[in-house]
This record gives structure tokens, C-alpha cells and sequence, in this order.
């Protein structure tokens, strides 16, 4: 089993829409937990024959642990789903799985000996237990169940739960996501109902310079945004990868009109999770006032980290250790597979730079923690152990820099909260609720206090932000200085390009 790479993809997927492949996945469906709120369907063939594709050479690239496909999957795959229960508050997932039709029967006994693993079975089911905290199942002759992290009583009680229709037992926000159409290559749908509430948009709304802009009213603002039920991304990959996304909402958010594509993107960057190519895409509220539909290209890159959000670990395809060619000494295929495992990193850290080549950014953050996630994860077998070292600094130095900015975030936070505390504006126009009494004040008077508590707020979160990308910035700049050595002294080493 070459089980390299099955990175959830985070986010999005893709499906053949012939009949065969449809009942594929209707198959793969009815085998997921109806307790996911993230689902991820990917057609492995139909995605590699399209054109762009075949000039990035993504299947000869998948078929090795090298990273530099964006969409990293089993070669033995021909479809495969992936669900999870998703902390939208910090981007990490409580539990994943993913089910696969294979090409070939899965061996359990192989990839648990090429891990360091062991067999087990539950459910009638052989199943492999590996150090990557992952459960690796034989659900049918050709379906392998891929669950994260590695709890056994889980993995029992999804074995032996009752398989449903396909995707019945999905909720229906993600149900209807998954019927795709014909020009769907890339599908993804998070369901976010219930996910923040009025207040917490509210307490956001009051910090944001976009918003400011303008003189929408908050409060109901806050009431349409926190009706969003979902988001759906579908990616078509022709000549190159195009995007659409719909977001949804149960309340209008027409008010939005003017500034949504802006606070987007201005969400995206406070949070660290921002996709630059969203910048160019163009954005239409629906005529019913309920969605907003988004549409542009898409980079490998921003691919990449869509990609990234949600990330199962799979085992190394036993003796997966050098090229196709046969290497004539140790120190050759020592060579190799250290050379490979310097591209995958520096592959990744490249990705993280925004257009043009500019340095990692505050609004990297997200993205720090995983592809510091994805370093780790790297097949270490057989890798120079300077190489292996250089590696995990990169890792650790991307998660402290992440570290820090959140730091600055939770500061900002706090920071804005003290000034909520000591003169929210319902305040200025009430008095005191305790005293019994009550102020009257005119209405400009109060959108004035109004706007300079929002002003006031944003300003200290804004100070925070900026001094947390400073301080993030010089963390991150020892990346170049140690990458630049480690190159040196493997090619001195090996006596082969790095």
C-alpha cells in the first residue's frame, strides 16, 4: 500500500459524475458518522485527467511523499470521502475519517509492519493500528476506513453502526452539498449552524475598519451574519483550478451590499486564515438576499492550504525509501531521500509566502501551525539526521511565530474587552441599570459615543495586531539563515544539488 499522503484536503472536493462513479461515492456516503459537520469528497481519476493536472504532473508527484501537489491523496485511490467534527473556533478537528475505493485490496499486516505498528480487528473488520495515532481498516475488499485520532472504541462502534442510504445520515446542509454536478472536480462543505452567535459577531463588528465605513446598523447586522448556516466550495480543474463558494445564511444579509468581499478578506487576515486569491475572485449577494456567491481562480498554493484545514496521517508504503532508480550505495539513497525531504519542506514554507514572493505574513498564522503539521508528518526514514533537525526547526519555528500572534490576538481581545467594560454604549444612553435611573440623551449623541467606542476598540486591536506581526516577523526570519546552511552542508555531504 502506498498509503503516502491522504491530507484531508481540508476543505474541498471533487467527484466523476458517471454512473460508476456516482454509486462509488454513494457507497463511501452511507459509511459516514452523521455527526460530522465537515465533508470532503474527492475523484482521484477524474481530477488527474484534466489538463492542468497533467502539466503539473500531480499523479507522478502523489505517487511519492514529495509536497509539492497541492492535493496529496493514495495512488491507490479511485474516490474517497472524507468527514469530521470541526472546532471552527480553532480550525482542529475533534475526530476525521475517511473512507476509500481502492484499486487494490488493502493489506492491514502491511502497513502496520511498514509503521511499527500492529494488527488488530473489530467488527469482523482487520484493522492496523499505527504510530501516527491513526486506525488504518479494511471496511470491504477494496474500501479502506481511515480514522484520526486512533481511539479504538470510536473505530469499533463505527465499524458495527448501521450503514444508512448514501449520506442519510448526514445533516442536510452537508447532504445536499454532496450531490454534485457534473462540473464539480473539487467539493467541500463545512456546516456552521449554531457556530457563533449575535453577541460574539457583535463584539467583532465593533473592531472592524471595513465595517466603520459605513453606517450600517450592528445590531442587525450581527443577527443576519450569525443566521450563516454553511459554506460549499466547488473547485473545476480544466486548464487550470476555479473556484466557486456559496456561503449561506438563514436570515437576509443584504445589508452587507457594498462591503462583503472587503470584510471577508478582513476576517480572513485578523484571523490568520487569509487566501489571497480571494482578493481577485468576484462576489454577488444572491436576489433573495439569503447567500453570497464567490468565484475566481485558484493557485496550487491557495489549493494547498484550502486543502490543509483538516489533515489524516497515513502510513509509508513499506521500502518507500528510494528512487526509482537503484541506488549503488546507502549513502546514496540516504542522499536521495534527504534531498527529498529538504524539496517537501522548503516546498511548504515557499507556500506560505504571499504573491510575489513577499515574506509570511500575521495573516499566515492558521496556515503556520498546518504546514508545521504536514513537516512533522514527513517521512523520516532514512533521512540524514541534520536534515531531520532542520525539519523540526522549521516545524517549531513556524508554530512560534503562530503562537505569538494568537498571543497578540488574545491581547487584542482582552484589551477591547476592558473598554466594553468601562463604557459600552448602552451605557452612555441608560445610565446606570442598578441605580434605577434612566439618562435621556439625543440620538446623535449617541451614534457619536457609538462610533468612538467602536473606534477606540478597534484601535487597541490594531496595536496588538501590528505589534504581534513585528515580533512574528523576527521569529520567522531564521527560516532563510538555516535553510541556506543546511543546503550547504547536505550538498558538501552527498555531493548532489539541494
Amino acid at each position: 500500500m502506498n498509503l503516502r499522503s491522504i491530507t484531508l484536503l481540508a476543505l474541498f472536493a471533487g467527484s466523476h459524475t458517471s454512473a460508476v462513479a456516482l454509486a462509488d461515492f454513494n457507497d463511501l456516503l452511507r459509511r459516514v458518522p452523521g455527526n460530522a459537520n465537515l465533508l470532503v469528497m474527492i475523484d482521484v481519476e477524474k481530477m488527474h485527467a484534466s489538463e492542468y493536472a497533467k502539466k503539473q504532473g500531480w499523479k507522478k508527484k502523489h505517487e511519492t511523499w514529495y509536497v509539492d501537489s497541492p492535493v496529496m491523496m493514495p495512488p491507490e485511490a479511485r474516490q474517497f470521502v472524507i468527514a469530521a467534527a470541526l472546532d471552527v473556533g480553532t480550525m482542529e478537528s475533534v475526530w476525521e475519517v475517511a473512507v476509500m475505493n481502492m484499486t487494490e485490496s488493502p493489506s492491514m499486516s502491511a502497513i502496520a509492519r511498514a509503521e511499527g505498528g500492529r494488527t488488530d480487528n473489530f467488527g469482523g473488520a482487520d484493522a492496523a493500528w499505527t504510530p501516527l495515532d491513526a486506525y488504518f481498516i479494511k471496511l470491504d475488499e477494496r474500501v479502506m476506513g481511515v480514522l484520526h485520532p486512533a481511539n479504538r472504541q470510536y473505530a469499533s462502534r463505527w465499524v458495527r453502526r448501521k450503514q444508512t442510504l448514501g449520506g442519510e445520515s448526514l445533516s442536510p446542509f452537508l447532504k445536499n452539498a454532496s450531490k454534485k454536478s457534473d462540473a464539480d472536480d473539487i467539493v467541500m462543505a463545512l456546516e456552521l449552524r449554531d457556530a457563533i452567535s449575535a453577541e460574539e459577531v457583535l463584539e467583532n463588528l465593533q473592531t472592524s475598519r471595513v465595517v466603520s465605513q459605513s453606517d450600517v446598523d450592528l445590531e442587525a447586522m450581527s443577527e443576519a451574519l450569525s443566521s450563516i448556516a454553511g459554506v460549499t466550495l466547488r473547485v473545476r480543474i480544466d486548464d487550470k483550478p476555479r473556484g466557486q463558494m456559496k456561503v449561506s445564511f438563514n436570515r437576509d444579509i443584504s445589508i452587507m451590499k457594498g462591503f462583503a468581499k472587503e470584510r471577508l478578506l478582513e476576517v480572513l487576515r485578523n484571523n490568520g486564515a487569509m487566501i489571497e486569491d480571494f482578493a481577485d475572485w468576484k462576489f454577488k449577494i444572491a436576489s433573495n438576499g439569503k447567500s453570497i456567491a464567490i468565484d475566481g481562480d485558484l493557485s496550487a498554493g491557495a489549493l494547498r492550504k484550502l486543502l490543509s484545514i483538516v489533515e489524516l496521517p497515513v502510513p509509508l508504503k513499506a521500502g518507500e525509501t528510494a528512487s526509482a532508480d537503484a541506488k549503488s550505495t546507502d549513502a546514496d539513497a540516504m542522499g536521495y531521500t534527504s534531498q527529498r525531504y529538504f524539496k517537501s519542506v522548503t516546498s511548504l514554507v515557499d507556500g506560505l509566502r504571499k504573491k510575489g514572493g513577499a515574506n509570511i505574513g500575521h495573516s499566515e498564522a492558521v496556515w503556520m501551525v498546518k504546514y508545521a503539521r504536514k513537516i512533522d508528518r514527513l517521512p523520516i526514514l532514512n533521512v540524514d539526521a541534520d536534515m531531520v533537525n532542520f525539519g523540526g526547526f522549521v516545524s517549531g519555528t513556524l508554530r512560534d511565530a503562530s503562537g505569538v500572534l494568537e498571543s497578540y490576538r488574545q491581547s487584542a481581545r482582552a484589551r477591547a474587552a476592558a473598554i466594553m467594560l468601562e463604557r459600552a454604549p448602552s451605557r452612555v444612553a441608560y445610565g446606570s441599570l442598578y441605580s434605577g435611573t434612566r439618562t435621556t440623551v439625543r440620538r446623535s449623541d449617541l451614534s457619536a459615543a457609538r462610533r468612538q467606542f467602536s473606534a477606540d476598540r478597534r484601535q487597541v486591536s490594531e496595536e496588538e495586531l501590528a505589534a504581534g506581526a513585528v515580533e512574528a516577523t523576527a521569529i520567522l526570519q531564521r527560516i532563510p539563515a538555516a535553510t541556506s546552511e543546511v543546503r550547504k552542508t547536505m550538498t558538501e555531504r552527498y555531493k548532489i544539488g539541494f
